[in-house]
């Protein structure tokens, strides 16, 4: 006999973690710059040793739990978004699947530990013991954040899940955005399964390294493996954008997006806040999220370890947004973004082969 205890029937889960949930809530709504500003703290109602103990930034974790009678057949979970199980199309894994283990708190009950859900999906679980199987069924909240939960590495989010200021989705599981991932073939670093959601759940095919040290040290090819496509492109943050340099620089990038072969795509610089957090400006931008949510994904990389990442706090970024500011006055966040991609040489057929491609119709 299988009994399964938890996700409960047909419930809805959210991936996002408290912390996060009141983040987004609290963070979200457009905001005035602070007369004065905390140099360690841009979010004071958050301690900073919460964040700074903890990495905040990974998906919630979500336990799965079961009860058997017999303890000796061989016992298998599994996790789908087709009920009968059958192989999906989707470009990444549904989850991230940890092993069986027995729960300490009752005899005979079982759980496994699962990462990395997409927002806004129904899920079918079943549990197999010897010829018995049990089947479940859950949602995930719709419209929510992707972070990842990748290892021990920090910062590392899909683009993908929320939806647009016209209501339309971003697609999920093509566009990562984080740090550098160096260290996940590192011996020291295998154990955390870093490597594993990086190549078989992300899956991914093109790794866009913004790093101007990853040009000095020479690197050639990607730590992701060597079928991925590696694109350095050294790149500089913010207000360097709106220079001949930047924006070549940005044409490049953008061409890569624009290009459905090239995905799932994964852009990062070292710690995933300046140079990628200005991609994903741009990216949010062009898919038409409102002003209100492109600040929140740049603010959303404080809670990886450091709590000074935020529109009215990072010196740059409070240049860069005076700077269009004074010469657009007139323009949303939004519009700024786009008058300098346009500005940049980006063409229409870009902009659209790029959306044609990341958001659901």
């Amino acid at each position: 006999m299988i009994t399964l205890i938890s996700p409960k029937l047909n419930s809805e889960i959210s991936i996002l973690t408290p912390i996060q949930k009141e983040f987004i809530r609290r963070e979200r709504p457009m905001k005035t710059p602070p007369e004065t500003r905390d140099e360690d703290n841009a979010y004071p109602w958050l301690p900073r040793n919460t964040v700074e103990c903890f990495n905040q930034s990974a998906s919630a974790s979500v336990i799965f739990k079961w009860k058997i009678s017999d303890i000796y057949a061989p016992m298998n979970f599994e996790i789908s978004v087709n009920e009968d199980f059958s192989p999906d199309n989707l470009p990444c894994s549904a989850a991230t699947v940890g092993l069986i283990f027995a729960d300490a708190s009752e005899e005979f009950v079982y759980s496994v530990k699962v990462d990395n859900l997409l927002s806004g999906t129904k899920y079918y679980w079943r549990v197999t013991v010897g010829e018995e199987s049990a089947v479940g069924s859950f949602s995930t909240v719709y419209g929510e954040f992707r972070p990842m939960r990748v290892g021990d590495m920090i910062n590392v989010r899909d683009m993908g899940g929320r939806v647009n200021a016209e209501g339309r989705r971003i697609k999920q599981g093509l566009v990562y955005r984080g740090g550098e991932f160096d260290d996940i073939n590192n011996p020291e670093h295998v154990s955390f399964g870093a490597a594993k959601v990086i190549k078989e759940d992300m899956r991914l095919k093109t790794d866009i390294d913004l790093r101007i040290e990853a040009a000095h040290n020479k690197f050639t090819k990607s730590f992701a493996g060597d079928n991925v496509n590696y694109q350095l492109i050294p790149f500089d943050a913010y207000g360097a954008t709106l220079n001949d340099v930047g924006r070549a620089n940005l044409r490049k990038i953008l061409e890569i997006f624009a290009n459905e072969e090239n995905y799932p795509v994964y852009f990062h610089c070292a710690v995933g806040a300046d140079r990628t957090g200005t991609i994903g400006m741009y990216l949010d931008a062009i898919l038409g999220m409102s002003s209100e949510d492109i600040i929140l994904n740049y603010n959303f990389t404080s809670l990886a370890t450091d709590l000074t990442r935020s529109w009215y706090h990072t010196s740059d970024c409070i240049g860069l947004w005076e700077y269009l500011e004074e010469i657009m006055p007139d323009k949303t966040v939004a519009e700024r973004l786009m008058a300098n991609l346009k500005k940049s040489g980006i063409t229409d057929e870009t902009l659209d082969k790029i959306r044609n491609i990341l958001l659901e119709k």
